[in-house]
C-alpha cells in the first residue's frame, strides 16, 4: 500500500512540475490592420495574406502592395505617423496598426510652341501659353494677319505645309510653326510722256531709244 501511495505521489509531483513549467495554455492574440488611401490621386492596396475574421494573429508578417490608377502615382506610406516609401511594404503585426497609402495625380506633360513669321504679318494664339508652356493635349488656334500690302501664303508646321487660316494644332510635343507672308503683286502703270507737263508717281520708267520722253513698262510690254 505504501508503495502504491509513493508511486501516486510521485506521479502527481511530476504532473505538478510539468504544469508549473508550462503553465496554462495562453489565448491567441489577434490585431487589427486598417488600410486607407489619401492624396490627390487614387489607387488600390492589396494585403497578403488577407486577414482572418478576428484580424491578424500576433507576429504575422503582412505584405502591402500599392497599385496606382492610370494618371496617378504612389508617393509613400504612413504607418501611424511614420513615413515609408518601399513598395511593397512588409509590416509585422505586433499591435493594432493603421496604414495609409498616399497617391497623387501625375502632372501633365508641358510643351513649348515656337511661332515664327516670314514676311510682314502677325500671328495670334488662342489660348495663350502659361509661362511659355501648354499642357499636353491643349488645342491651340493660330490666326495669321498679314500687314498692309502683304498676303498670307501658308504655315510651316515643322516641315509640313498647311494652308488653313486659322489653323488648329494639338500640343502633343514641342512644336515650331512659321507663318509665311508674301507681298501682294500690284500692276505696274504704263505711261508715256513726250511733251507738256505730266507728273508720274510710283511707276518704273526707262529712257526711250530716241532719247525723247519716258517709257513706262508692265512686264514685258512697252507702250510708246
Amino acid at each position: 500500500m505504501a508503495k502504491k501511495l509513493l508511486k501516486l505521489t510521485t506521479l502527481l509531483s511530476v504532473v505538478l512540475i510539468v504544469f508549473l513549467l508550462t503553465g496554462c495554455p495562453k489565448p491567441e492574440v489577434y490585431y487589427t490592420l486598417n488600410v486607407s488611401n489619401d492624396g490627390s490621386g487614387s489607387g488600390i492596396v492589396t494585403q497578403n495574406p488577407e486577414p482572418e475574421e478576428k484580424g491578424y494573429l500576433k507576429g504575422t508578417t503582412v505584405t502591402l502592395t500599392a497599385d496606382p490608377d492610370a494618371g496617378s502615382e504612389f508617393v509613400r506610406w504612413l504607418v501611424g505617423e511614420v513615413e515609408e516609401t518601399g513598395n511593397p511594404l512588409e509590416i509585422t503585426m505586433d499591435s493594432d496598426k493603421t496604414v495609409t497609402a498616399v497617391f497623387d495625380l501625375i502632372p501633365p506633360e508641358e510643351y513649348t510652341l515656337t511661332i515664327n513669321t516670314t514676311g510682314d504679318g502677325t500671328v495670334t494664339a488662342d489660348p495663350e501659353p502659361v509661362e511659355g508652356k501648354y499642357q499636353e493635349g491643349t488645342e491651340v488656334e493660330l490666326t495669321a494677319a498679314p500687314a498692309a500690302g502683304w498676303e498670307f501664303v501658308n504655315w510651316l508646321v515643322g516641315e509640313a505645309e498647311e494652308t488653313d487660316n486659322p489653323l488648329e494644332i494639338t500640343m502633343d510635343s514641342d512644336k515650331t510653326v512659321t507663318a509665311v507672308f508674301d507681298l501682294i503683286d500690284l500692276p505696274e502703270i504704263i505711261l508715256e510722256w513726250t511733251s507738256g507737263d505730266l507728273m508720274v508717281l510710283g511707276a518704273p520708267c526707262t529712257a526711250p531709244e530716241d532719247g525723247l520722253g519716258f517709257q513706262y513698262l508692265v512686264g514685258e510690254q512697252r507702250l510708246n
